[in-house]
């Protein structure tokens, strides 16, 4: 166990590299006794001390043979085509430079794009 605390304390004091996501994990292998350790730093943007533990509760089973888990039902896709991934990017761009009027493009019940004012 020494060992995974002598490897863990550089990654714990290094800051996270900022083109990166805020996580960082390190699979440790070949330890004494056909043990593996996880090595686990999230930023405290992510998620507080309570979240943290619900994160590692949901990624470690307290017991060596769980019973399996109702898994959640997949998501719905949306796949846009290429007028609306236009029409996307275009708000994201607007957004990103603070010109965009709330209420405008890119839904079905908004304006059609040509009445769309952008300042």
């Amino acid at each position: 166990m020494q060992d995974v605390y002598r490897l863990a304390e550089p990654i714990a004091m290094q800051g996270f590299d900022r083109a990166r996501p805020v996580w960082e994990m390190t699979c440790v292998t070949d330890l004494a006794g056909d043990a593996t350790a996880l090595i686990i730093k999230i930023h405290h943007s992510v998620t507080d001390g309570v979240g943290g533990v619900r994160l590692m509760l949901e990624l470690f089973d307290l017991e060596p043979d769980p019973p399996a888990r109702d898994q959640p039902t997949a998501p719905e896709v949306n796949v846009l085509n290429q007028v609306q991934r236009f029409i996307d990017a275009l708000g994201h761009q607007a957004r990103a430079q603070g010109r965009w009027r709330p209420g405008c493009c890119g839904r079905p019940e908004n304006p059609p794009v040509e009445s769309c004012a952008i300042r």
